[in-house]
């Protein structure tokens, strides 16, 4: 077990080196980790691949990277607790009941 555990991080930290799409800017953007408020600077351009549901944020040798979401989901079926952020774009589904479906929430809503 200890010898599979330790392949699967040495799996999960080449599948983030090789694929980190992380872009330095001065975009702020804020996601929890082991429930405290963090923050990266990212650029623009990261920033809307993150809300769109294209990258995610995962934690990567004491730091944050980003990385497209089918290597996301690669690594949260090796290491689920690596993956800290990823929007699931399936909740953008309309449903036909909701008295708020005729309001769109802005792309640059930030909290």
């Amino acid at each position: 077990q200890v010898a599979e555990e330790k392949a699967r991080k040495a799996q999960v930290k080449q599948m983030v080196q090789v694929n980190s799409q992380r872009e330095s800017g001065d975009a702020v953007y804020n996601f929890t980790d082991q429930n405290k408020i963090k923050k990266i600077y990212i650029s623009e351009l990261n920033k809307s691949q993150l809300n769109k549901g294209y990258l995610a944020i995962v934690r990567a040798d004491g730091g944050y990277d980003l990385v497209p979401e089918k290597v996301a989901r690669k690594i949260m079926d090796r290491r689920e607790d690596m993956v800290l952020y990823l929007y699931d774009r399936k909740a953008d589904v309309l449903d036909e009941d909701d008295p708020y479906k005729d309001y769109q929430i802005p792309d640059d809503l930030e909290w």
